[in-house]
């Protein structure tokens, strides 16, 4: 489990957002599954309906999805799967993983993520439609939830996730980051 903090001057500052990241022990050379454990986190209410402004401006093809969009697992991100699963090509078999990458590297790509989504490969439509032409009322709701991810909630999924380790768990700086290494829960 490690600790994604929301980049100061961005709608995500002030979060502490957890990824979870599991690695493959039979093959080491795949990349790892990361995803937000958000389901178990702090919840947000139902997503609310678009404003008619944001329809307007919204393709007609784009609107007959928006009606069946939802976030089950609490999480508003333009590439974050409803189920958390991270949606980035960096951690794709098929087009830009690299066995050489770090933990350190991963979780850097996951944070400039956050505020510099791919609109090219959207896994949630509803913060997709909003960050291209409702920008305002996608950064509002972001800032909303960085306000619920806090570092008190990430200790609790710490707890949650992590049975200690034949040595204890650890908490390790990694830069501004911070891994929580244990046993897989």
């Amino acid at each position: 489990l490690c600790m994604i903090p929301g980049v100061e001057g961005t709608a995500w500052a002030g979060g502490c957002f957890p990824l979870l990241i599991r690695f493959d022990h039979l093959d080491p050379l795949k990349p790892p599954q990361c995803r937000f454990p958000a389901c178990e986190g702090p919840r947000m209410e139902r997503a609310r309906p678009l404003s008619q402004e944001v329809l307007r401006a919204c393709p007609d093809f784009q609107k007959q999805k928006l009606s069946q969009a939802n976030r089950p697992n609490g999480f508003m991100h333009t590439n974050v799967y409803p189920s958390g699963k991270v949606c980035l090509s960096t951690l794709d078999e098929q087009k830009g993983w690299d066995p050489s990458f770090s933990i350190t590297e991963i979780l850097l790509t996951v944070q400039l993520l956050l505020d510099d989504p791919n609109g090219d490969n959207p896994a949630q439509l509803e913060p997709y439609v909003l960050y291209r032409w409702a920008r305002a009322e996608y950064d509002r709701r972001v800032r909303e939830q960085a306000s619920r991810f806090s570092e008190e909630h990430f200790n609790q999924l710490a707890r949650q996730y992590c049975r200690p380790a034949p040595y204890g768990v650890r908490y390790t700086e990694c830069g501004q980051h911070r891994i929580v290494r244990g046993q897989g829960g």
